[in-house]
């Protein structure tokens, strides 16, 4: 019998140290293990890296949730704020997930992005940034 490795273990042992950055340079909590990846948090702001899998289908994803000081969520997806925020296109964190090596790879790519995106994120408004995602020219990048 061959045992299958396990892409959220994968995640769960190399996206912490990769992603140390948000709990000491950007005053995140975490990392917490969820069912499908990690999460971090600090107030206003919640990032979650996740594998996933549906039918024949497999992805990866860091999802940014903005909490608004009325409690109202805003969900978008890591490469549509990177692209929304003038930094690079979306492809930049790309999605895709087939093998082991492949989730290694995109870690790394999600984590530069990540910081690139966060050191923009706390110095512009945010809320304008998530409500670009939907439009089809990015903000002005911050200079």
């Amino acid at each position: 019998m061959v045992r299958r490795a396990d892409p959220v273990a994968v995640i769960w042992a190399e996206a912490p140290p990769a992603l140390r950055f948000l709990t000491e340079d950007r005053r995140f909590s975490g990392p917490e293990r969820i069912a499908d990846g990690v999460a971090y948090h600090r107030p206003g702001l919640h990032i979650e890296m996740c594998f996933w899998a549906w039918k024949n289908e497999c992805g990866f994803t860091t999802t940014l949730t903005r909490v608004g000081p009325n409690g109202r969520q805003q969900r978008e997806s890591l490469g549509a704020l990177y692209a929304a925020s003038g930094l690079g296109p979306a492809s930049a964190a790309p999605e895709g997930a087939g093998t082991l090596y492949v989730i290694r790879k995109r870690i790394g790519q999600h984590t530069a992005a990540l910081r690139s995106l966060l050191a923009s994120l706390d110095t512009r408004d945010a809320d304008a940034l998530f409500a670009a995602c939907g439009r089809k020219h990015p903000l002005p990048r911050a200079e």
